[in-house]
């Protein structure tokens, strides 16, 4: 089997399987549309983190409103709400009040996290597998946030499609956090 990956925001892939680009999305979007099938996929937790010379140079004082309006974030690319969510919901700061780098691959996000550009949400199931939990400090461990994921594929579909699906989802579960009633 040959596969056509299309990576783009986990907010706007459903998008690609309603114009028939996809025949299949990993998707925030719980509903499924006429025609096919969403199978919960479990939870992907992020962190807002920074390497530790990050921290001491921008949030010495304390992470504060004032100190996110000047720490420049790591953005994955402009659909990516993650941070701008977080930075309104726990801060009160809105779009462009802040600055940001764009850098929409997920390794290289990473690492210059970790080189200190910028501070970003991370998935735990990334830090996890490349042994980066302890390098980075949390910003607010007491808010991260949680993110439910959905696989959708349309219901008719070649057998080797339906087996990609079991695998996908079983894979999935194995290392996201379980969804509350899914």
């Amino acid at each position: 089997m040959l596969l056509d990956a299309i990576v783009d925001d986990q907010d706007h892939t459903y998008t690609l399987l309603q114009a028939g680009m996809a025949l299949g999305c990993v998707s925030t979007e719980p509903q499924a549309m006429r025609g096919c099938s969403a199978s919960p996929l479990g939870v992907m937790r992020y962190q807002a983190l920074a390497s530790a010379d990050y921290h001491a140079r921008w949030f010495a004082g304390g992470v504060s409103r004032d100190a996110l309006r000047r720490a420049p974030v790591m953005i994955y690319n402009r659909k990516d709400r993650l941070q701008a969510d977080w930075l309104l919901q726990h801060f009160g700061l809105p779009d462009d009040s802040y600055p940001c780098h764009f850098l929409p691959a997920s390794d290289p996000y990473l690492q210059a996290v970790r080189l200190g550009l910028g501070w970003g949400m991370l998935p735990d199931v990334q830090l996890a597998a490349c042994g980066q939990a302890d390098t980075l400090l949390p910003l607010q461990p007491d808010k991260p946030v949680d993110v439910a994921l959905y696989w959708h594929h349309w219901q008719v579909q070649s057998p080797r499609l339906a087996r990609l699906s079991e695998v996908l989802i079983a894979a999935a579960r194995q290392v996201l956090r379980p969804t509350s009633g899914g």
